[in-house]
């Protein structure tokens, strides 16, 4: 029936074989509950019957079919049992088999193959392969296992009451006994793979649903997030004019503190130099923040020395660098097109940051030796872009926040020490220049930090 879907169809019920067993399991107790209620609603009718064709043996088919309902009863009450529950499949066959076993027996008391109870077994068949989810095999279980009781019952009444003189009748009723059987176990078959089907879709639906809800939730908190940094951008935007006016005067004071302070005030000097430290710190987040909420307008490519833009930035950062051994492998010649103060300032984030994570590491002694810090710049050309690594031996960055070194006000800086900018804003500057950063950590061994440029060839004419 599935043809060339059947293996995506066997794929699909194994990835969900558990809640397609859990879906089974409560189908078949609920179908097997009214198959149960269905058969004990028959046993009023069929006492009706007994009265009205053969009344001298109603006594003795009322006990059999009183037998039957309390048999349907205990079986309706064990459904609802933890042991019943675990044997449910051999529970949903046997309700059609013990009714059709009291059945031929009052066939064996009547009238042999002549008997009209032939028909309720066809009846009782019929009506429950409809209502019960039988597999093929179970409905031809049932359906066998009904004709060889029907054939005993009718021989044994041809061997010890009436000897049949044709048996025409026999083979009639044994044929379409058996007929009724293969006709509801081919559409039992059907039925269940249908319902199979049915099942795959509804829980592909759900599962797809599943998904979407929770694409839309990681939507909606990817929007609150941006709405949030757009509102932050704004108000940044908006006050840094007003925070860098007085951040001016503050200088000025300073500048006039310095040039009346008394020379050899030692104390005074050291308190002027930490001013100034912490000025300095002021106007380095005031013009994150500047780049971050007002990027600048892209600026005209022009070709430039790598080299000269590293100079810069070593030169820049030579008091926090201070005692790090910087290795520096970037080929002589090497020419870059882009926006040099850009790329200057790339440099000087991964290299700050390089500094401070070397800074708050602890040294380890390893084989008698303590490694010294040390960071390592390094390029390498290939075909039209050069790929600049800038690699530390700090402390590393864990595995579980290397993917987020590179979101806006993300840091691992201790509380007033960073806002976060820096790794946003160089990526920002590298994407610019048709680049991309990327960032490697191993915790114990350092952090590297990948990004590419342009060489000069792509500058146009």
């Amino acid at each position: 029936m599935y043809g060339e879907e059947a293996p995506y169809v066997m794929e699909a019920l194994i990835s969900s074989g558990e809640a397609y067993q859990r879906r089974d399991r409560a189908l078949r107790e609920n179908c097997l509950k009214v198959g149960i209620f269905l058969i004990m609603a028959l046993i009023p009718a069929g006492a009706l019957i007994d009265y009205l064709i053969y009344r001298p043996f109603f006594s003795i088919f009322l006990k059999i079919r009183l037998a039957i309902a309390a048999v349907m009863l205990g079986m309706l009450i064990l459904l609802f049992t933890s042991e019943g529950r675990r044997h449910f499949r051999l529970l949903s066959i046997a309700p059609p088999l013990i009714f059709n076993l009291g059945t031929v027996v009052m066939i064996f008391l009547s009238n042999g193959p002549f008997s009209p109870y032939y028909a309720s077994l066809n009846l009782v068949i019929f009506a429950l392969a409809v209502v019960m989810p039988w597999t093929f095999r179970e409905t031809l279980i049932v359906s066998l296992s009904t004709l060889v009781l029907y054939l005993i019952a009718c021989l044994f009444y041809i061997r010890f009451n009436v000897p049949l003189k044709g048996s025409g009748i026999l083979y009639h009723h044994a044929f379409f006994l058996g007929l009724t059987g293969v006709i509801c176990a081919v559409a039992g078959s059907y039925k269940s793979q249908i319902q199979l089907q049915e099942f795959l879709v509804q829980h592909g639906f759900r599962k797809h649903n599943q998904e979407l809800w929770t694409t839309l939730r990681k939507l909606e908190k990817t929007e609150s997030q941006r709405e949030r940094l757009r509102a932050l951008g704004t108000v940044a935007a908006e006050h840094l004019h007003e925070i860098n006016s007085p951040l001016n005067f503050t200088v000025m004071a300073l500048k006039v503190c310095r040039e009346s302070a008394p020379d050899g005030d030692p104390t005074l000097n050291e308190a002027l130099k930490d001013i100034d430290e912490g000025i300095k710190r002021i106007r380095k987040i005031v013009g994150d923040l500047r780049a971050f909420a007002i990027p600048d307008v892209k600026l005209n490519r022009e070709s430039f020395s790598f080299e000269s833009a590293l100079d810069s930035a070593l030169r820049l950062l030579s008091s926090e660098i201070d005692g790090i051994t910087v290795i520096r492998n970037v080929p002589d010649g090497l020419q870059i097109v882009g926006a040099k103060v850009q790329v200057i300032h790339v440099l000087m984030n991964l290299i700050q940051n390089a500094a401070q994570a070397i800074r708050t590491t602890q040294r380890t002694v390893h084989n008698g030796t303590v490694a010294l810090p040390r960071i390592e710049i390094s390029s390498e050309v290939k075909k039209s872009r050069v790929y600049v690594r800038v690699r530390d031996n700090g402390g590393g960055i864990p595995p579980d926040i290397i993917s987020k070194v590179f979101n806006p006000f993300f840091t691992t800086r201790q509380g007033g020490e960073g806002l976060g900018l820096g790794l946003s804003i160089s990526r920002s500057i590298i994407k610019e220049h048709d680049g991309d950063m990327t960032a490697r950590s191993k915790p114990g061994e350092g952090t590297e930090i990948r990004f590419d440029l342009p060489l000069d060839q792509e500058l146009p004419t």
